[in-house]
């Protein structure tokens, strides 16, 4: 049991192109970096995918030029805090509303309306495709 993980790290996974393209890949309304590790990590899970550590694996990071998007320490203010919030609501189920009783969350709830994080659609779209995915609650 030792080798399974209940979350990744950052962006780092290793799957076959057929699971990356059935679960979604990553949420393409993300934006910047932050947050796309819980999506993926619980998306993961929830499912029917599993995290297991591979503890001899070598890995390599490669910067393209010309986008500023694969930049290092690439980021806006706020979109964290969106990014976070996107996946918090794609697979928390009832439990995302515990985010009312984080301030910086519900600021932004009352400064932008419920919706603040953008369109949730894909989402579901995923879930049909993947034949529906557990609830959150099993993950916990």
């Amino acid at each position: 049991d030792d080798m399974y993980m209940g979350m990744l790290s950052g962006g780092l996974a290793g799957m076959s192109k057929r699971w990356w393209d059935e679960s979604g890949g990553f949420d393409g309304a993300m934006l910047g970096w932050g947050g796309e590790n819980i999506d993926q990590g619980v998306r993961m899970w929830v499912c029917g995918g599993e995290i297991v550590a591979a503890p001899n694996a070598q890995v390599a990071h490669m910067w393209r030029t010309g986008s500023a998007k694969t930049n290092a320490r690439y980021k806006h203010v706020g979109d964290t805090l969106r990014n976070r919030a996107r996946a918090i609501f794609a697979w928390n189920g009832e439990y995302a509303q515990k985010l009312d009783a984080y301030q910086d969350f519900a600021n932004r709830k009352q400064n932008g309306g419920d919706n603040w994080y953008g369109d949730m659609d894909t989402f579901q779209k995923v879930k049909d495709r993947l034949n529906g995915c557990r609830p959150f609650s099993w993950y916990l």
